[in-house]
């Protein structure tokens, strides 16, 4: 049992990462629908100890931004997220990268 159930564990781990930025994408819609008062916003994924996690950053008004972070994101390793050159040319170079703008 003990194989099987780190072989499971394993392949739960790689879908995951695997699907982590369309889990992002579905995140950051949430996030946006449950808003209120708030005049844009923008997802985005950010490195930290070489890992990826997400978080929104809200508008509200023309001075005021408030970032979402989600409490129960574990976060995928950089090489195992689908991100376009450009992508990750912006987060290797600053350390995030929008992928979804709402208005």
């Amino acid at each position: 049992m003990g194989i099987l159930s780190t072989a499971v564990s394993l392949l739960k781990l790689f879908f995951h990462e695997a699907n982590y930025r369309e889990s992002s994408e579905e995140w950051f819609d949430d996030v946006w629908e449950h808003l209120d008062k708030v005049s844009s916003g923008k997802g985005e994924l950010y490195e930290d100890g070489g890992r990826i996690y997400r978080r929104f950053t809200a508008s509200i008004g023309n001075e005021r931004q408030i970032r979402i972070t989600d409490d129960y994101d574990e976060g995928a390793r950089i090489g195992d997220i689908k991100l376009s050159w450009w992508e990750k040319t912006r987060l290797e170079y600053s350390g995030s990268v929008v992928i979804q703008r709402y208005w």
